[in-house]
């Protein structure tokens, strides 16, 4: 627990930690998750290659596994009514 309704709910990070990808939820007091941030770091490459990546659907491999995580935190029921926040640099812009 971080404080705040703050918990880390996730992190992803590869074995060459050339991605990382961590998940931070922000509870209310009743429980329910009211904010979910979803934070990258450790793109490789370009950044603006990266960024442009992910809008035009080009497969890179950190792209792929960013918009995985983020489609994931779509599809999460726990999250339905949740603001979400994508951060980062590279892929939190993109």
């Amino acid at each position: 627990m971080l404080g705040g309704g703050f918990h880390v709910a996730g992190l992803e990070r590869t074995s060459e930690r050339d991605f990382f990808a961590g998940i931070v939820t922000r509870t209310d007091a009743a429980g329910r998750v009211t904010d979910v941030i979803l934070a990258f770091a450790g793109a490789q490459g370009i950044d603006a290659v990266q960024g442009e990546s992910i809008l035009a659907g080009i497969p890179l491999d950190e792209a792929a596994r960013a918009t995985s995580i983020y489609d994931a935190i779509l599809a999460n029921p726990a999250y339905a009514d949740a603001r979400i926040h994508v951060m980062g640099h590279s892929l939190g812009g993109g």
